[in-house]
């Protein structure tokens, strides 16, 4: 029969507590309100009670008191939930109470009692000793003892492994420095042991056990100390790489002692300069020394004696390339220490380092520089040296011809290293960002800067760079670095200097607005834009249709004042709105007037034609539907074009009068001509102006099968060249036709292809300007012959044709001689050249062709031979530069202009260049 518990703590029942749970069963009512048990605690021990399964509709509580009856734990949760009291007890008599608050029955007390050999501070941590192989403990942890800390030291630099196997609840590990951070531990789940590993260097540590939440158990912890892995060799034959030695201090962190007395390490410098080595990071109570020895073991340099704690250093000036030693060791036993070992090699600096000190390597020399610019492409003047950790090399030379073609080149070096080019006088580099630069530059100073890509980037290099002729051609500026394309586009001549567009890769404006005069000094970027699809002169203003993300795309000037690069304003934002573009297209200059197609709605195919002499455009009114195609006429100051008419079949010709002044004015010219000659012309193309004259392709209202060419001369004459002379047939084919006006002996004539009655086949024809005569010029030929790219050259006519036993080849006519055409072929036979965008510059007819091993590049006509030759093979062998956007800049008139057309020499991607 279970004994009761007494009613007060003089008749407390006495029981024995111990490590193994003991259940005692009692009850209460509201006559038997106490319940007291009496134990003694021995030793410092971990209590954990619980009273469980008490009666429905009751509620039981729980105390603790001590000898003096002091509560000193309690449990009160409501109705007839369990109650628990957990908590570390010391020395002496308990009492366990039992309380009633509502309802009656019999209750369950489960009661142990752990001895804690652990301590649950830093302070009142268990001490282990001094770790050097293995120890264990076993103990217990739960709710009444949720940590057990245990203190232990080591002398040496030492590998300390723990392992803690919980019996029947989770744990978890953790190892502590000596100020109570956490240096590692373990987690997971269920009673699997945990395990943790680290090389610690002499001193205090704690290892601290912890339960899973709510969890008690007993534990084993087993902690072992073994040696440390050794960085260092032991000597000079299994001495170390030192990691990562080179330009930037190096650092590794190591161990020697009593154990491990000294550590090895080598490394190899393959330039010469300063070694500077540094031992730091010793511990208080040891004395460390540093040796360093050649690659023969030779010594060198030896610091040693700061004493307890201190720093020793190693300075060798100009150390040579080879292999070198360093050796750490202790002063003598007893002297067991960390360390830290720092080693960096500062090479010897030949060369300036700014603009102001910069190395002269022109007339008059820098010091020390023995070879002079080279101005011998074919053999580059070469300089050595290093840059990076906060040295770069800035080179000056000048140069005195008028145009120089300057190359250089990095080469030999293994970081992230670049070029930049400047001009004496701006601080923006004329080109730069690769290890390659190359171009023309004008007569000046220029500096030339080697330099770091960022901040941890070093290297040792060789620079190769030489000035002199350049027979294959001049990239005026790398503008998108690299073999990226700049997809140069839009090439304009602005009174001899060329505008383009090209792309440079700008994060939100990627394409700039370029000047040029064919020299990298003067290639400089005026403008950003999104985007730009045309650019116009109009007497040195440059009209441009860019797009930017706040206004779309819209019409733009850049003006040459304001500074070196100009200004650029938006001249009208027609279709305003971020969202909308007027996109202006078709721009035309007359005098000091902007002619130009836009849409103030963003829809494209509701266009206008406005006009501005740079303030706000006007949209001129008749100017009829859709137009496009606008010429101009100098000598007439009048606008041709093209436009719908509603109700009128077919696009008819308008024109704008006085162009060039304020009041412009546009109408059709519904009718042609005078008497038995007029006509309506209807169906119109092709509008060329070729002199004062303008020359179109049109057939006429009462018979749109009269397709034939027709001219407006200068005087308001109108004719039409009816080469069947049948009225009611026509003659041309419906592409476009070329026109070319060419003088000779007193006569002009005018250049076209058109379908030959006789002939039966189209044919290259002439007609008299003067007499309106028109004879077959392709006499020689039989079948069809159709001739494009006509262009005048020396009083010829030039041109591009096709034949079935010539192929596609460079032709010529001269208006002096017979009515023949002669072939100028490239690829004898029936193979093609494809020659293709005849312009004349310079005084020299240029084109683009493919004699079938050069891929297609630029070739001209040799003056002598009156052949084609090879001009340039900018991408030399069979693969093609493919030359395009071919114009002349300056002089046009003469035909004395500058040369530049885009092509991509297989290096720098499509960029722009000239000759």
């Amino acid at each position: 029969m279970a004994r009761d518990a007494g009613n007060t703590r003089r008749t407390a029942r006495r029981i024995n507590v111990g490590p193994n749970p003991r259940v005692f069963r009692d009850s209460l009512s509201s006559s038997d309100r106490n319940d007291f048990f009496r134990f003694v605690v021995r030793a410092r021990s971990s209590f954990d009670g619980e009273v469980f399964n008490i009666p429905r509709n009751s509620n039981f509580n729980f105390q603790l008191q001590n000898a003096n009856g002091r509560v000193i734990a309690r449990s009160t949760r409501p109705n007839r939930q369990p109650e628990n009291i957990n908590l570390n007890l010391d020395p002496g008599t308990y009492f366990a109470r039992v309380f009633w608050r509502k309802g009656q029955g019999a209750y369950r007390m489960r009661l142990s009692l752990t001895p804690d050999t652990a301590g649950e501070t830093l302070d009142t941590a268990r001490d282990l000793g001094n770790l050097t192989s293995s120890t264990g403990v076993d103990e217990y942890i739960g709710r009444s003892d949720p940590a057990d800390i245990y203190r232990f030291t080591i002398d040496e630099r030492l590998t300390v492994g723990a392992t803690l196997t919980p019996f029947s609840a989770g744990a978890e590990i953790s190892l502590l420095d000596a100020s109570g951070n956490v240096l590692t531990g373990t987690s997971g789940s269920g009673t699997e042991a945990r395990s943790l590993q680290r090389v610690l260097d002499p001193g205090t540590y704690f290892v601290r056990t912890t339960p899973v939440p709510g969890g008690n158990t007993r534990y084993n912890l087993t902690l072992n100390a073994g040696p440390a892995p050794d960085q260092g060799g032991n000597d000079f034959g299994s001495a170390s790489a030192f990691p990562g030695f080179g330009f930037f201090p190096a650092s590794i962190q190591e161990y020697v002692g009593n154990s491990d007395p000294v550590d090895y390490y080598t490394f190899t410098t393959t330039i010469g300069g300063d070694l500077k080595i540094d031992l730091t990071n010793i511990a208080p109570t040891a004395d460390l020394n540093i040796t360093l020895f050649d690659q023969f073991q030779q010594l060198l340099a030896f610091r040693g004696g700061a004493g307890p704690g201190g720093n020793e250093q190693i300075i060798f000036r100009d150390a040579q390339p080879g292999q070198y030693f360093v050796l750490v060791q202790t002063a003598g036993p007893g002297n067991n220490s960390t360390y830290r070992l720092t080693a960096v090699l500062t090479p010897e600096d030949k060369f300036g380092d700014d603009f102001a000190d910069a190395t002269s390597i022109t007339d008059p020399l820098s010091p020390g520089i023995l070879t002079p610019l080279s101005n011998d492409l074919d053999n580059p003047s070469i300089y050595q040296d290093f840059v990076g950790a906060g040295d770069v090399d800035v080179f000056r030379f000048t140069l005195t011809e008028p145009k120089n073609f300057f190359a250089t080149r990095l080469k030999d070096f293994t970081g992230n290293i670049t070029l930049q080019l400047f001009q004496a006088g701006n601080p923006t580099p004329l080109s730069g960002g690769g290890s390659a630069l190359r171009g023309a530059l004008g007569p000046g100073t220029y500096f030339l800067r080697v330099l770091a890509g960022g901040p941890t980037d070093a290297s040792t290099y060789t620079l190769e760079a030489a000035f002199g002729e350049r027979t294959s051609g001049i990239i005026v500026r790398d503008v998108n670095p690299g073999a990226l394309d700049a997809n140069a586009d839009f090439l304009t001549d602005v009174n001899g200097v060329l505008f383009f567009a090209g792309t440079d890769g700008t994060l939100g404006a990627p394409v700039g607005l370029w000047r040029s005069e064919g020299t990298l000094n003067t290639t400089v970027k005026v403008g950003s834009f999104g985007s730009i699809t045309g650019i116009a002169n109009v007497n040195g203003t440059v009209y441009i249709a860019g797009s930017t993300v706040q206004t779309g795309n819209e019409l733009w000037k850049w003006q040459p004042t304001g500074g070196p690069l100009g200004t650029l304003s938006l001249v009208a934002d027609i279709a305003p709105g971020s969202g909308l573009s007027s996109s202006p297209t078709n721009l035309t200059a007359a005098g000091n007037n902007l002619f130009f197609l836009a849409t103030p709605t963003g829809d494209i195919f509701a266009q206008q034609l406005y006009f501005t002499n740079g303030g706000a455009p006007v949209s001129l009114p008749n100017s009829g539907g859709s137009p496009r195609d606008l010429v101009y006429v100098q000598a007439t100051d009048t606008i041709y074009y093209t436009a719908d008419v509603q109700g009128v079949p077919g696009r008819l010709l308008f024109r704008v009068s006085n162009a060039s002044t304020a009041n412009p004015v546009a109408e059709p010219l519904q009718t042609l001509g005078s008497g038995s000659s007029a006509f309506a012309p209807r169906f119109v193309r092709s509008l060329k102006v070729v002199g004062s004259d303008v020359f179109f392709v049109s057939s006429e209202a009462v018979n749109t099968d009269n397709v034939e060419l027709r001219r407006i001369a200068a005087n308001g004459n109108v004719f039409t060249y009816d080469v069947d002379g049948d009225p009611s047939n026509g003659s041309l084919g419906s592409g476009n036709i070329d026109v070319a006006v060419v003088t000779s002996g007193g006569q002009s004539y005018a250049y076209f292809t058109a379908f030959d009655v006789g002939a039966v086949a189209d044919q290259l024809l002439r007609v008299n300007l003067a007499t309106s005569v028109i004879e077959r010029v392709s006499t020689n030929i039989s079948g069809s012959f159709v001739a494009s790219n006509l262009t005048v050259f020396n009083d010829k006519v030039y041109f591009v044709a096709e034949t079935s036993s010539e192929g596609t080849e460079l032709w010529v006519t001269d208006p002096a001689a017979t009515l023949q055409v002669t072939a100028l072929e490239l690829v004898p036979g029936a193979g093609s050249s494809s020659p293709a965008s005849l312009v004349v510059a310079g005084g020299t007819l240029y084109f683009t062709a493919d004699n079938g091993t050069t891929g297609t590049e630029l070739y001209r006509l040799n003056e002598t031979t009156g052949l084609p030759e090879l001009a340039l093979d900018i991408n030399p062998g069979p693969t093609s530069s493919n030359p395009d956007n071919l114009i002349a800049a300056g002089s046009l008139a003469s035909g004395l202009g500058q040369l530049f057309f885009v092509a991509d020499d297989g290096v720098n991607g499509r960029e722009v260049w000239t000759v």
